[in-house]
């Protein structure tokens, strides 16, 4: 995202951003995270404007679904890549 706003994140509020995004999201989100709250991941996901999807796991922290789900990560984000790059 930072790329293609031309500007840091941390100075930007995502969900407020969120309404204007219409590439496709794949939103991976842990209930445990303290950086990407699961009220904030929520709350970006909703307000996405393009297509979207979810996978959430109660029990992971932030970036942790790669060592805690290693196959099924890898399955989800290929499934993801193959269906909005072929497009």
């Amino acid at each position: 995202l930072q790329i293609l706003l031309g500007s840091r994140l941390r100075t930007r509020d995502p969900a407020a951003l969120a309404p204007h995004l219409r590439q496709p999201l794949l939103a991976i989100c842990g209930g445990q995270d303290r950086r990407v709250t699961p009220q904030l991941a929520e709350e970006l996901y909703r307000r996405w404007a393009g297509p979207k999807e979810r996978w959430c796991d109660p029990a992971v922290a932030h970036v942790k679904m790669w060592t805690t789900h290693p196959e099924e990560y890898c399955d989800r984000v290929a499934r993801f890549f193959d269906r909005t790059l072929r497009g």
